[in-house]
């Protein structure tokens, strides 16, 4: 189902040259731990307090940023530990530490360290777009800065010792998160994501193992590294993306050619609600927002840009939407809220229902050529 597809650059050619940013970000996780010291599963509150005390000030240090933050998970508030989830950086593990965990934010958020979730250290490097090397050399460089104060625990054998039999050998797990609302259209989702299994990658909702796909965001990532370099990993997992983008494209032009009604309603049915919901889920929220960025991408919506699109996915979750109105709001007055926020976001937004239908026409024409 992964083939490679390259009717999705000749048709958009045909409509516009429009390109959709397909993937989204790239991220690359390095797992370390200490050797001597119990991991912090079974390790007790007072150890892992005490490690944390250890680890704050050198990772500090080392990620070379005067302006990098340390959140405590027993001291922040709730708010704030959504908010830190809702932007990728801490995972839900983390939060459920109530002593002894922690995460030191750097370099505007593209570096995260998480001590004392499953493993002692968990380095991250995250950015916009397929960057995937661009991730692996900042996370490996603050790794290296770390390496000659922190006694890892490796084995020549084996490679770094991990929480996770997975994670055991470079301890690094990469991923890309993809934007894939055309696939969802065509039925062709399921089949695509049964072949990344097959090519032994894993595919999760935007948060990581057992979350779902909210606004149809997938991150796809290794499943281990035993055996294999940090190269080929990426190299692998750069392919497979861009293949993933290929088929993507082809995707949304595929239903904007034979099926235009189908793509008009998917635009038509999802702005009317964000429009004139008087209630809304974050959930809701975030698949209506994906048709209108592929329509927007591929210049079948105006009234809004990528930039407010993305800002909106990220304001309407729960802790983002509390910090925006700044006050403790319950579920129900998030989902009022939130709707009210979206229906004034779009009271200018407009569907080019026939600028859809005449793309479609062309595509068909091309196609017969």
């Amino acid at each position: 189902m992964l083939q490679s597809s390259q009717s999705g650059v000749a048709g958009a050619a045909v409509i516009g040259g429009v390109q959709p940013r397909v993937i989204l970000s790239s991220r690359v996780r390095l797992a370390r731990n200490l050797k001597d010291e119990h991991f912090p599963d079974w390790a007790t509150a007072e150890e892992r307090k005490a490690l944390l005390e250890r680890l704050v000030p050198q990772v500090m240090w080392a990620s070379e940023d005067a302006q990098a933050r340390f959140f405590d998970m027993s001291t922040i508030a709730e708010r704030e530990r959504e908010v830190l989830k809702e932007r990728w950086l801490v995972s839900s593990d983390l939060l459920k530490r109530s002593d002894g965990a922690g995460v030191v934010v750097a370099h505007g958020e593209a570096l995260a360290v998480m001590i004392n979730e499953e493993d002692h250290v968990r380095i991250q490097s995250i950015h916009q777009g397929l960057s995937l090397m661009q991730c692996w050399e900042e996370a490996d460089a603050l790794d290296t800065s770390l390496d000659p104060i922190l006694p890892y625990a490796f084995s020549g054998r084996l490679g770094y010792l991990t929480a996770c039999p997975s994670n055991v050998g470079t301890g690094m797990r990469a991923s890309v998160m993809v934007h894939l609302p055309g696939l969802r259209l065509t039925g062709d989702i399921d089949p695509v994501i049964k072949a990344l299994e097959r090519l032994n990658l894993n595919v999760r909702g935007t948060s990581g193992e057992g979350s779902m796909a909210a606004g149809l965001r997938f991150q796809v990532s290794n499943q281990g590294t035993l055996g294999m370099s940090e190269q080929a990993v990426i190299e692998t997992l750069e392919h497979v993306a861009r293949k993933i983008e290929q088929q993507e494209i082809a995707a949304r032009l595929r239903v904007l050619r034979d099926a235009p009604t189908v793509f008009e309603d998917c635009l038509c049915r999802s702005l009317a609600m964000l429009k004139s919901a008087r209630l809304m889920r974050a959930d809701e929220a975030l698949d209506y927002l994906s048709a209108i960025r592929m329509g927007m991408e591929m210049g079948m919506v105006r009234g809004v840009g990528l930039s407010r699109l993305e800002e909106l996915a990220m304001v309407v979750l729960p802790g983002h939407m509390q910090n925006f109105f700044d006050a403790e709001l319950d579920p129900d007055e998030r989902d009022e809220r939130r709707a009210n926020l979206l229906g004034e976001s779009f009271a200018a937004c407009e569907i080019e229902s026939k600028l859809i239908h005449e793309s479609a026409l062309r595509l068909r024409t091309a196609r017969r050529q």
